[in-house]
């Protein structure tokens, strides 16, 4: 039999167009196999509904469901509009399979649950701390999402025990994780964050116990079991050298747990692949959940030096740095390096090793190199390349130093906004407005000066933007 598409679109001449509307208010819709319905408009499914998928339904505006739908066994839903979409309602919007194309993004104001797969083909879907991207028990992702596609902002939730790699990033890139469940009773929801999980000392509780030396100051993913339930799983880390490009070798590695004030090592060595390029480490065991991102044990071929400290503070425009060794046996230098990103870093000095193996070694290094950048509020980063005479070296930890006294704060009015953006507090940045896409449009600002700018985004179609100036970003929506 031939497949039946039926295309629904409605044109209402003497309405405006935010009043069109296809709303299934109290009826029961069926979609027979082999049809398609393709909704032009909002789609607004009411409670009292009966909505049953047993095809395709592509959906090009807003949901809202209002429904308290069964758990559905069947069907295809597709998210391919031209402006972002946002999916709402008061009752979770339940889906069999769910394809999301969209190159402008959905918005998740609802939860959205999936009980058999998802396809991320095209725009982020973003979530937020109330509404989740949920999957069932035996819901899978058969293509893998990509830095064009994937879920930023929130959660994303799995339930069941079937090994899992969760599809979260921010809005730049996608940075999964994996989890392999043993146990799950309510589900595991995870957050990707790129920031820094917080200080805390290194101890020796985790499933390792060699203590960790350092950790991923520039991401982490944040685990929570829902509703009071328990989850236990090996978390696979991946590092791809976006937010965690370290030189040290790949069998330092390791996963590393923030558990309170402490940073847990939770293995493991024996479940590490690739370089220091790309590549990943599986955990032991894990039954306690919070924080996780990518942790470093001392290498394997360590120099004789023990580094007891490395310490930094502003001072007036320049940065002091100090550290304290022993058991200099064999070391040449010391050579120090600088960092705007945590990732990339260049030599700004070197200084002779002064020490033997029975002393205690204090040394002191000023930078004042481009003291601009000190005195205003960038955040520097410093390690320590610690040289043997025969050429072997090794990394200290990282350390930053921020002016947070004239750290600046982004702000931007109103949000959403129609015609006109006003903007504070970018310094001496220029401003530039980024689509979702990629699109980048550098705008003359009006009546500006270093602390407030009047933009015109009256020519910018109707989406999700983000406003950069410098390394400050902060997104809005235009209406």
């Amino acid at each position: 039999m031939k497949n039946i598409t039926l295309i629904l679109v409605l044109i209402l001449s003497n309405f405006t167009k935010n009043m069109a509307q296809f709303r299934n208010n109290g009826a029961a819709i069926w979609i027979q196999p082999g049809a398609t319905l393709k909704i032009d408009t909002d789609f607004i499914n009411d409670a009292g509904s009966d909505f049953i998928n047993n095809s395709k339904v592509i959906l090009t505006k807003n949901v809202v469901n209002n429904q308290v739908m069964t758990e559905p066994t069947t069907g295809d839903w597709e998210f391919s509009g031209t402006t972002q979409q946002v999916i709402s309602g008061n009752s979770f919007f339940k889906i069999w399979n769910g394809e999301f194309a969209n190159p402008n993004g959905v918005e998740l104001n609802n939860i959205v649950r999936i009980v058999n797969e998802a396809k991320f083909t095209n725009g982020l879907v973003e979530a937020n701390d109330t509404y989740s991207l949920f999957f069932g028990p035996f819901a899978t992702i058969p293509i893998e999402p990509t830095d064009a596609s994937h879920v930023f902002g929130g959660a994303v939730v799995k339930e069941g025990t079937s090994p899992f790699t969760y599809p979260v990033g921010d809005m730049w890139k996608y940075q999964p994780i994996k989890a392999d469940f043993t146990t799950n009773t309510n589900g595991l929801g995870v957050k990707y964050v790129a920031g820094n999980a917080g200080i805390g000392s290194f101890t020796t509780g985790g499933s390792e116990t060699t203590a960790l030396i350092a950790f991923n100051p520039n991401e982490y993913w944040d685990f929570y079991p829902i509703g009071g339930g328990t989850s236990s799983a090996n978390i696979t880390v991946f590092w791809d050298g976006y937010k965690d490009g370290y030189p040290n070798e790949a069998t330092s590695r390791r996963v590393a747990h923030k558990s309170g004030s402490s940073w847990l090592n939770e293995g493991a060595s024996q479940n590490i692949t690739g370089n220091p390029a790309s590549g990943s480490v599986k955990s032991n065991l894990i039954s306690s959940w919070s924080p996780f991102t990518l942790g470093f044990v001392q290498a394997t071929t360590p120099l004789p030096l023990r580094l007891i400290s490395f310490t930094g503070k502003k001072i007036g425009d320049s940065n002091q740095l100090n550290w304290q060794t022993s058991n200099e046996v064999g070391v040449s230098h010391f050579e120090i390096e600088k960092s705007e990103n945590g990732k990339v870093f260049d030599k700004i000095g070197e200084t002779k090793a002064n020490g033997g193996p029975a002393e205690n070694v204090g040394y002191e290094f000023i930078d004042s190199q481009n003291s601009s950048l000190i005195t205003q509020n960038l955040q520097l980063y410093y390690r320590l390349k610690m040289i043997d005479l025969d050429g072997k070296y090794s990394y200290s930890k990282i350390i930053s130093i921020k002016n947070e006294e004239t750290q600046s704060d982004l702000k931007l009015y109103p949000n959403p906004a129609v015609d006109r953006l006003s903007v504070e507090n970018f310094g001496k940045n220029k401003i530039e407005i980024i689509s979702l896409t990629g699109q980048i449009k550098t705008y003359n600002t009006l009546n500006s000066n270093e602390l407030k700018a009047e933009l015109n985004i009256a020519e910018l179609p109707t989406g999700m933007y983000i406003l950069r100036a410098g390394k400050q970003t902060v997104k809005f929506l235009k209406k």
